[in-house]
């Protein structure tokens, strides 16, 4: 996540950009973090969007700081002095797998409350401190692995730079990415089953059915928006750390996938607060998201 556009030590109009960017990002998701958690009554969409939220502030919070504090060097390091020194790269391990996870649990529940009539098994509530608690078990790991990583190879010299790329190996750097990767394409693919599913078989419903449908349509359209920006703020981004440790690609690339980043950082909790604050300045109801009440067979427990 740090190595899209290296500065020269200069606080050069890019990497102002980044800073300004990042701030940015970390304002609007930390409202939406905040929004998600004040939410009456509290749902399981709300709870899990939170969790998303303060991932994304986490690694907006990394961006800021290294943009703002690290510079371009000539001199030598070693992997575990970069992680000693450059503490904010532990911010890409913990907010990273947040975000994705998270997403690809909305995915699901997502998926079955919409494709299956009575579901033997969908997301309550009370699950979601459990899956919060296995978002932070993972990073934790991740970052664990990183550390183990750093000490097998304490004695390489790489710049002092201290990018990503150079402080993992690149045999870590590739299954961290690809497993990312493949988290973030999972949860659009199956929000595109889901939304297929529901295109082709909504002639066959009966009354009832339709009148579930159309609630669950509205939370449908806010977690396919969420993933969409998922997608161009870290699955695009992973799929290209990847990519990269295999061949070279042109510069423009890099731009590219800043653009991507930036815009998916900010997209969703943009979204979501100008829609509350449209519906609140038109006395709508005042929710952060359509939350209608829910059928009996998704409904939180």
């Amino acid at each position: 996540m740090s190595d899209i556009i290296k500065t020269d030590g200069r606080r050069t109009t890019e990497c102002i950009a980044n800073i300004v960017l990042a701030v940015v990002a970390v304002a609007t998701n930390g409202a939406l973090c905040a929004m998600s958690l004040h939410e009456r009554p509290r749902r399981k969409f709300n709870s899990l969007i939170a969790a998303y939220s303060a991932g994304i502030v986490v690694n907006a919070t990394g961006i800021a700081l290294l943009y703002g504090i690290r510079v371009e060097t000539n001199e030598t390091s070693t992997p575990v002095r970069c992680l000693r020194e450059y503490w904010y790269l532990h911010f890409y391990t913990v907010g990273e797998p947040i975000v994705s996870f998270a997403t690809l649990v909305i995915a699901i529940d997502s998926f079955v409350s919409t494709c299956f009539v009575h579901p033997k098994w969908h997301l309550h509530l009370r699950d979601i401190p459990k899956c919060i608690f296995g978002f932070l078990i993972c990073s934790a790991l991740n970052t664990a692995a990183i550390w183990i990583d750093a000490y097998i190879r304490r004695d390489e010299v790489i710049s002092a730079s201290c990018y990503q790329s150079y402080v993992l190996s690149q045999w870590y750097h590739r299954i961290f990415y690809t497993v990312l990767s493949i988290t973030d394409i999972a949860s659009i693919g199956i929000q595109l089953l889901a939304l297929a599913n529901m295109w082709i078989q909504k002639s066959k419903f009966n009354v009832v059915r339709l009148a579930q449908i159309r609630r669950q349509t509205a939370m449908l359209k806010e977690s396919v928006i969420l993933v969409a920006c998922v997608i161009m703020s870290q699955g695009i981004p992973n799929m290209y750390y990847v990519i990269e440790t295999m061949t070279v690609l042109p510069k423009w690339f890099d731009k590219m996938v800043w653009l991507s980043t930036n815009f998916g950082y900010i997209g969703y909790s943009a979204y979501c607060i100008l829609k509350w604050f449209f519906r609140r300045e038109f006395n709508l109801p005042k929710t952060l998201v359509t939350t209608a009440k829910v059928s009996p067979t998704t409904n939180s427990k």
